[in-house]
């Protein structure tokens, strides 16, 4: 191995691996000969089972993470990369973690960082199918009756304006494509489409298409910034519905060995294609921060918050003037097993409205709360199994504006690396 012999190594070590397995050096050698001859898939099988007996073994930490990526398992990539940080790594380690993570933000999986070439170029992409119920498709009240002031009486709103549940499917893909500049500075684009579709209800079934793309530079080993643009068209009953458009701007920095502190800002424009809703026509800026958090390497812990706050002009008169938001948000993972994350993450997000509405004769103000409860089940390398349950509330002082949603789906999802 130390003269990169490794199918020679990998020869000699294989018929020893019934007896040995358990064996955390064994497993370890065996694990990483298994990676550097291009069997990713064994090598996570091997190195999983050093783990499980010594959580705190940095190299097979490290290694195990390398075989995340190599098999295009970005998010289990960074989950062991983060843990390896937080296990104090050797600076030189340190900076190929980062360079590590660097990559997979910009949308690299794969083996371009598998032994000691760096491919210029990756490819990754994506595809899932979605099943599930929404309680609230349309996002609307539950009160048939409404008290309108500047009428002095109650209306009876029609059934199209009430929560309307329904059962739906989804289908969902999308690919990236990363381009390394050099060895700190890569280009990245990317792309996904959505489009799904209820079961009685296709007033509301819509499909949602998004672009993005570009560059992202190591300031060092543990700093870098991401500059990119997107834009999003949304498409609500088969009609163009919605355009945004916005530029972003993001600043991440690894303070400790045990996480990683983000700062990050975006601007947007905002304009609907339906004639009816131009009135709802906004620019939108928000900052922000974040910090995740490693609390177990042997169970695979992450915890993570973050705050925002921003403004949205109204440039299209709409009856409620510009908005001020504020919001919060928390989250944790946690490993069950070889191949099952658990997680959940909470939300909450304070509207302000600066002008009276008309209709209303008060000032619009909402508190919404998000909840989300769900699992990854990794059945195999590419292939995964994701159950969430998630809940929506929607408090404001306009009862037409308050909601109630939950939604309970299923997603498959195949990789492509």
């Amino acid at each position: 191995m130390q003269s990169a012999q490794y199918a020679a190594a990998l020869k000699l070590l294989a018929p020893y691996e019934d007896s040995q397995a358990g064996n955390v050096e064994f497993d370890y050698l065996l694990g990483v000969t298994a990676l550097e001859t291009g069997d990713a898939s064994r090598a996570t099988i091997v190195l999983e089972r050093a783990l499980i007996v010594n959580p705190n073994h940095a190299g097979a930490r490290l290694d195990l993470a390398r075989a995340y990526f190599a098999l295009g398992d970005r998010e289990r990539a960074r989950t062991e990369f983060n843990a390896a940080l937080v296990q104090d790594p050797p600076v030189n380690a340190r900076a190929a973690i980062n360079a590590y993570l660097a990559r997979i933000d910009g949308g690299s999986s794969g083996t371009d960082l598998v032994g000691s070439g760096m491919a210029a170029t990756r490819m990754a992409g994506y595809l899932e199918f979605m099943a599930g119920r929404d309680t609230n498709v349309n996002n609307a009240t539950s009160q048939g009756q409404i008290f309108v002031p500047v009428f002095g009486f109650s209306v009876q709103l029609a059934p199209t304006s009430l929560r309307t549940p329904d059962n739906f499917l989804s289908l969902g893909g999308g690919g990236e494509i990363s381009h390394a500049l050099n060895a700190s500075t890569s280009l990245f684009a990317g792309g996904d489409a959505r489009l799904r579709r209820n079961q009685h209800t296709d007033t509301y079934s819509y499909n949602q298409f998004d672009v993005r793309g570009g560059l992202q530079h190591a300031l060092s080993a543990a700093t870098l910034v991401r500059v990119s643009v997107a834009h999003q068209q949304y498409y609500l009953d088969h009609n163009n519905y919605r355009g945004a458009s916005g530029l972003n701007l993001e600043w991440r920095h690894a303070p400790s060995e045990k996480g990683q502190f983000s700062v990050f800002g975006s601007g947007s424009r905002v304009r609907y294609k339906d004639t009816a809703q131009t009135a709802n026509d906004v620019d939108l800026g928000v900052l922000g921060a974040g910090y995740t958090h490693a609390l177990n390497t042997g169970s695979r812990t992450l915890v993570s918050v973050s705050a925002v706050a921003g403004h949205e002009r109204d440039v299209g008169q709409r009856i409620d003037g510009d908005r001020k938001l504020y919001g919060l948000r928390a989250g944790a993972q946690t490993g069950w097993g070889a191949r099952v994350d658990l997680y959940a993450s909470a939300g909450y997000q304070q509207s302000r409205y600066q002008s009276d509405n008309v209709v209303f004769m008060q000032k619009r103000s909402d508190n919404q709360t998000d909840l989300a409860l769900g699992a990854v089940w990794r059945l195999t390398e590419v292939w995964q199994l994701r159950p969430q349950l998630t809940y929506t509330r929607n408090a404001s002082n306009i009862d037409i504006y308050a909601y109630t949603r939950y939604e309970a789906s299923i997603t498959l999802r195949r990789d492509f690396k």
